[in-house]
Protein backbone atom coordinates (compact mmCIF):
# COMPACT_ATOMS: atom_id res chain seq x y z
CA UNK A 1 0.00 0.00 0.00
CA UNK A 2 1.05 3.79 -0.96
CA UNK A 3 2.25 5.61 1.85
CA UNK A 4 0.03 8.13 1.84
CA UNK A 5 -2.58 6.07 1.16
CA UNK A 6 -1.68 4.55 4.96
CA UNK A 7 -0.64 8.19 6.19
CA UNK A 8 -3.84 10.41 5.28
CA UNK A 9 -6.14 8.58 7.59
CA UNK A 10 -3.85 9.46 10.52
CA UNK A 11 -3.25 12.52 9.85
CA UNK A 12 -7.00 12.91 9.32
CA UNK A 13 -7.38 11.19 13.27
CA UNK A 14 -4.87 13.35 14.26
CA UNK A 15 -6.12 17.05 12.96
CA UNK A 16 -9.59 16.14 13.72
CA UNK A 17 -11.25 16.34 10.55
CA UNK A 18 -13.55 14.28 8.92
CA UNK A 19 -13.10 11.38 6.74
CA UNK A 20 -15.97 11.87 5.00
CA UNK A 21 -15.71 15.53 3.72
CA UNK A 22 -12.48 16.33 4.31
CA UNK A 23 -12.76 19.93 4.96
CA UNK A 24 -11.29 20.97 8.40
CA UNK A 25 -14.20 21.92 11.22
CA UNK A 26 -14.50 25.63 13.05
CA UNK A 27 -13.79 24.87 17.15
CA UNK A 28 -13.30 21.03 16.13
CA UNK A 29 -10.47 20.61 13.80
CA UNK A 30 -6.81 21.67 14.65
CA UNK A 31 -4.81 23.64 13.08
CA UNK A 32 -0.49 22.88 12.82
CA UNK A 33 1.72 25.80 13.27
CA UNK A 34 3.90 26.29 10.56
CA UNK A 35 7.07 27.95 9.79
CA UNK A 36 8.26 28.96 6.73
CA UNK A 37 11.60 27.63 6.15
CA UNK A 38 14.01 28.59 9.23
CA UNK A 39 11.83 31.93 10.57
CA UNK A 40 12.70 32.88 13.80
CA UNK A 41 10.97 30.38 16.82
CA UNK A 42 9.03 32.64 19.09
CA UNK A 43 7.18 31.39 22.16
CA UNK A 44 3.91 31.78 19.05
CA UNK A 45 5.30 28.54 18.65
CA UNK A 46 6.11 27.30 22.14
CA UNK A 47 9.90 27.17 21.63
CA UNK A 48 10.52 27.24 25.09
CA UNK A 49 8.32 24.28 25.35
CA UNK A 50 9.86 22.08 23.00
CA UNK A 51 13.06 23.24 24.37
CA UNK A 52 12.15 22.10 27.65
CA UNK A 53 10.83 18.54 25.68
CA UNK A 54 14.56 18.60 24.20
CA UNK A 55 16.40 18.56 27.43
CA UNK A 56 13.97 15.98 29.08
CA UNK A 57 14.05 13.88 26.43
CA UNK A 58 16.21 10.27 26.27
CA UNK A 59 14.84 9.29 23.00
CA UNK A 60 15.05 11.84 19.61
CA UNK A 61 13.90 10.33 16.58
CA UNK A 62 14.63 12.86 13.33
CA UNK A 63 12.00 11.81 10.50
CA UNK A 64 12.97 12.62 6.95
CA UNK A 65 15.39 15.76 7.38
CA UNK A 66 18.28 17.02 5.77
CA UNK A 67 19.51 18.60 8.87
CA UNK A 68 19.37 22.10 6.84
CA UNK A 69 17.21 23.79 9.09
CA UNK A 70 17.77 25.68 12.96
CA UNK A 71 15.06 23.58 14.57
CA UNK A 72 16.68 19.99 13.53
CA UNK A 73 20.17 21.50 14.66
CA UNK A 74 18.70 22.55 18.21
CA UNK A 75 17.52 18.84 18.69
CA UNK A 76 20.72 17.09 17.33
CA UNK A 77 22.83 19.53 19.47
CA UNK A 78 20.41 19.08 22.72
CA UNK A 79 20.50 14.83 22.25
CA UNK A 80 24.22 15.05 21.58
CA UNK A 81 24.79 16.75 24.63
CA UNK A 82 22.05 15.14 26.91
CA UNK A 83 23.40 12.04 25.87
CA UNK A 84 19.89 11.44 24.60
CA UNK A 85 19.78 8.02 22.46
CA UNK A 86 19.98 9.33 18.63
CA UNK A 87 17.46 7.40 15.99
CA UNK A 88 17.24 9.26 12.56
CA UNK A 89 14.63 7.71 9.76
CA UNK A 90 15.19 8.15 6.37
CA UNK A 91 14.97 6.10 2.83
CA UNK A 92 18.99 8.04 2.30
CA UNK A 93 19.91 9.43 5.46
CA UNK A 94 22.69 11.90 6.19
CA UNK A 95 26.08 10.26 7.89
CA UNK A 96 25.85 12.94 10.48
CA UNK A 97 29.66 11.72 11.77
CA UNK A 98 28.76 10.58 15.09
CA UNK A 99 29.06 6.59 16.29
CA UNK A 100 25.91 6.78 18.99
CA UNK A 101 23.50 7.43 15.78
CA UNK A 102 21.21 4.57 15.06
CA UNK A 103 20.68 5.11 11.58
CA UNK A 104 17.18 3.30 9.95
CA UNK A 105 17.17 3.17 5.70
CA UNK A 106 13.20 2.94 5.59
CA UNK A 107 10.21 5.80 5.11
CA UNK A 108 8.94 7.09 8.20
CA UNK A 109 5.55 4.92 7.89
CA UNK A 110 7.59 1.63 7.74
CA UNK A 111 9.13 2.95 10.61
CA UNK A 112 5.90 3.51 12.98
CA UNK A 113 4.65 0.33 11.03
CA UNK A 114 7.42 -1.40 12.32
CA UNK A 115 7.01 -0.23 16.10
CA UNK A 116 3.52 -0.53 16.49
CA UNK A 117 3.21 -4.28 16.06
Amino acid sequence: MDDSVRLTPILLDAFKISKTTLTPEPDVSLKPFVLLFDEYYTDLYRMSEAEDWMHNAQRVVFMGTSFSVNITSIALRTALSNEAAIEVVDPQPIDLGYERIEYHRMTAAEYVSDRSG
